[in-house]
């Protein structure tokens, strides 16, 4: 535990090899940079999806040009794309402060995942809810009766990753301490050591002991996390750098259990059994062939019982410098997806089936980040990309790592908030501005003398929207075209003196309100509703439309 106030997260140790890694996890190991390309920018005129409209028909494109389609949607932005987790290692009276449910809340992330990465595999939720003795090794951590006040507190929606390396059963209780009613008599049933788990009456019954009469209902259940990357010594061709403790590492035993232990189908069937309604996921890759052949494997055998598909990334494992890392998202969540998708149709995965990225951030593990580089400005420019690139790459569920969390010796922290003080990291201001922007993304055009920027047209109830990231040291002066009409323009800025500063501000304080309450500076539109703007060196700056009058 450490002056935080938290705990940190065990050492991520497999990701120090890079030669060993699948491409979800580590994009910028090796090879040279390439150009950035951004969100819609590049070497000429280019659109953010698709092909861009006929030149004809519009007219060349200035070089400084941005030029917004509002009426030709994309893409679509997911609040669940939008999301973080949250850690049963960070103390119940963190999770119980009021300044934390309000910096959470003006964050506007649509999702948070709890219990808490490799913790999630082990964790005895019963018993440290019940304080059962011997029945709970983190007896000081969080429970779930507080993450039952954080999510009534913030009103948002919640996934859970369930302890695979204990019983289905004990999984489907945790549903019906969370979605259960007080009256419903159902027998969960007994699990492999033979302990009866009673009904989901008698589970909710506990939650109504805690205070919450009423279902604080969870959505997404999530089977396990990382199974693939078992210790030395566990079930199947484990890796000798393994650093998830769980009882396989083989994909076969991840969808079908053995004689010993349950396996995804198993959860899965137990979970929905005690509410249908659920949506249940399997853990993935998003490399086929890699890691004993995980994705195919999983798919073929399970492939009609999962709701959402979840892998993890993490940009680098240290080695990499900031500017090489912003190059990361548009380089790999293309590949990525389109592995994913290909193996769905291998297997006539359904369609609507989601894409999910349970984890992500810019550095693998907190001893490699000796640059700081996830406590600097580039990693909100690097989460801002991400979750773009989630949008245009049809991923609707993205969970941020880590919502809260104290600080490693040398100084850096994967979280948007530090505990301390509540002091908010730069990255959290590159999900606020996209909580702001709009929910769907529409075709832009984009001139060849801005190509230092990423940009990203959207639509907000309606109006034009525009997120651009310039993590560039020059600004940037861009004639945006809208054809709105007459409107007003607010200009959202975060700002840093450089790409490796360690503070940033919004709205042009230092220290922002914690609800981010700061008003816009507002822009000068012409009377169609178009507008010159500079985007300031190391910006994102979100321009926002509105009717005049």
């Amino acid at each position: 535990m450490n002056a935080g106030g938290t705990t940190t997260r065990p050492s991520r140790h497999a990701l120090l090899l890079c030669i060993a890694l699948a491409t979800p996890f580590v994009a910028a190991c090796s090879g040279a940079a390439e150009p950035h390309v951004g969100g819609t920018t590049g070497p000429d005129v280019t659109s953010t999806v698709g092909s861009s409209p006929d030149s004809d028909e519009l007219g060349d494109l200035g070089g400084s040009e941005i030029r917004l389609h509002g009426d030709r949607p994309v893409a679509t932005v997911a609040p669940t794309a939008l999301g973080t987790n949250v850690a049963v290692w960070i103390l119940p009276e963190v999770l119980a402060d009021e300044q934390f449910h309000q910096a959470t809340r003006a964050l506007g992330t649509g999702l948070l995942r709890f219990p808490g990465g490799s913790w999630s595999n082990d964790y005895e939720w019963a018993g440290c809810e019940t304080a059962a003795p011997d029945a709970c090794a983190v007896p000081w951590a969080s429970r779930t009766s507080d993450i039952l006040g954080l999510l009534a507190a913030t009103e948002l929606p919640a996934m859970w990753t369930v302890a695979f390396n204990r019983s289905a059963q004990e999984a489907a209780a945790a549903v019906a301490f969370f979605n259960g009613t007080v009256d419903d008599e159902r027998a969960i049933g007994t699990d492999r050591t033979g302990r009866d788990w009673g009904t989901v009456g008698d589970w909710a019954g506990l939650r109504a002991e805690r205070g919450f009469p009423e279902p604080v209902r969870i959505q997404y259940w999530e089977i396990g996390n990382e199974i693939y990357g078992a210790i030395e010594g566990a079930d199947g061709d484990c890796a000798p750098w393994g650093w998830e403790n769980t009882w396989t590492c083989r994909p076969e035993s991840y969808v079908a259990g053995d004689d010993d232990h349950d396996g995804y189908l198993d959860f899965e069937r137990a979970i929905r059994a005690v509410d249908p309604t659920v949506s249940v996921g399997a853990i993935g890759i998003g490399a086929r062939g890699e890691w004993s052949d995980w994705d195919d494997t999983v798919l073929s055998m399970a492939g009609d019982e999962i709701d959402f598909y979840a892998v993890h990334h993490y940009g680098s494992n240290g080695d990499a410098s900031a500017e090489e890392l912003l190059r990361v998202p548009t380089r790999a969540w293309p590949d990525i997806v389109d592995e994913i998708r290909a193996a769905f149709a291998a297997h006539a995965v359904a369609a609507d089936t989601e894409l999910a990225v349970t984890e992500h951030n810019m550095v693998a593990f907190l001893q490699g980040d000796e640059e700081r580089h996830m406590t600097s400005a580039a990693n909100a420019f690097y989460l801002a990309e991400t979750i773009g690139q989630f949008a245009v790459n049809g991923v609707s569920i993205g969970n941020q790592w880590l919502l809260v969390n104290g600080p490693l010796e040398n100084g850096t922290n994967y979280a948007l908030i530090d505990p301390d003080g509540m002091r908010r990291l730069p990255a959290y201001y590159g999900m606020a501005l996209w909580a702001r922007a709009g929910d769907e993304i529409v075709a832009t055009e984009v001139g060849d003398d801005l190509d230092g920027l990423s940009v990203y047209g959207l639509r907000n109830d309606g109006q034009p929207a525009l997120l651009v990231l310039n993590p560039t040291d020059e600004p940037a002066a861009a004639e945006i075209v809208t054809g709105s009409g007459p409107a007003t323009v607010t200009a959202d800025v975060v700002r840093a003196e450089s790409l490796g500063a360690f503070d940033v501000t919004f709205n042009g304080s230092g220290r922002p309100s914690t609800d981010l309450t700061e008003p816009a500076p507002q822009a000068k539109p012409t009377p169609d509703g178009d507008l010159e703007h500079e985007f300031p060196a190391f910006s994102i700056t979100l321009l926002r439309w509105s009717p005049a009058g």
